[in-house]
């Protein structure tokens, strides 16, 4: 199956966070739209990184309620992977 093919079910919709945001708008942004990540983009709209909600668990298990006030440029993940349309 390739990514057009799981995209074509899915949706191509693609919702960006800034990485100043707080985890706690983040969090808010995932819960409304009933997804599981994040792209975060930076200035001039280049991908920065990714945030998941497992990464949102992860620094509150690690620093309790108060992570949520750190921005998602901290907690985020740097490294992406990427593909093109036709990769399976």
């Amino acid at each position: 199956m390739t990514v057009t093919a799981i995209l074509s079910v899915k949706g191509s919709n693609v919702v960006s966070i800034e990485p100043a945001a707080t985890l706690a708008v983040d969090a808010k942004l995932l819960a409304a739209r009933r997804i599981g990540s994040l792209v975060v983009l930076g200035a001039g709209g280049r991908l920065s990184g990714v945030l998941s909600e497992r990464d949102i668990v992860r620094a509150v298990g690690e620093r309790g309620a108060a992570a949520l006030d750190l921005p998602v440029g901290q907690v985020m993940r740097r490294a992406v992977a990427a593909c093109s349309p036709d990769d399976s």
